[in-house]
């Protein structure tokens, strides 16, 4: 992200304000892992991992606030590419993460073949960023197409 601002904005860093929330957002999480692995000396990857997903979620915000002012209208190849974006969190949630047969399987299946306790949550925040993107690029079509 850093080269792309850097590429995008030159040497003045010219970043709106979603970016520079976006920008401090992710070195405030890379800190606060670093703060909380150095004092515990338990090196947290959720603290990465959700802070990640946050990052991702504020950066659907420029792209859909462009779509809901007046803006052109979007090509076919724009809205194909989303499509297939899109098309691929969902084969990820499903056949990658498999996130329904984790959701079905009974208690001693999933132990057995896991080798942990079946958790919903966990089950869940395993497969958050993929179903956040699933969700954020659907509502991204949506508004593309109104």
């Amino acid at each position: 992200m850093v080269v792309f601002a850097l590429i995008q904005g030159g040497y003045t860093f010219n970043l709106g304000p979603t970016e520079i929330i976006i920008f401090y957002g992710i070195v405030t999480t890379l800190c606060v892992w670093v703060s909380v692995g150095m004092a515990t000396e338990k090196w947290n990857p959720n603290i990465l991992y959700f802070g990640g997903i946050f990052a991702d979620v504020l950066s659907f915000y420029p792209q859909l606030k462009q779509y809901l002012l007046p803006h052109e209208r979007p090509t076919v190849w724009m809205i194909i590419g989303w499509a297939l974006f899109g098309l691929g969190s969902i084969l990820n949630v499903f056949f990658v993460e498999h996130l329904q047969k984790k959701l079905l399987l009974c208690q001693a299946d999933y132990t057995s073949i896991y080798g942990k306790e079946k958790n919903l949550l966990k089950i869940f925040e395993e497969s958050a960023f993929s179903i956040e993107n699933t969700v954020l690029i659907s509502i991204t079509i949506l508004v593309m197409c109104r």
